[in-house]
């Protein structure tokens, strides 16, 4: 994720990034391993 967040091809998408979403919510999760798909859209969906 790193690598794509400083490459060109981030910058180029963070420019257009109002034509392909009506709105971006950053989430940050802080843990060892990754959720399970239940977990992380439950974490997605929720309001914390």
């Amino acid at each position: 994720m790193m690598l794509f967040v400083k490459s060109g091809a981030h910058l180029e998408s963070m420019k257009i990034s109002n034509q392909i979403a009506a709105k971006i919510i950053v989430k940050r999760l802080v843990q060892n391993d990754f959720p399970t798909w239940k977990e992380a859209k439950k974490y997605i969906h929720s309001s914390k």
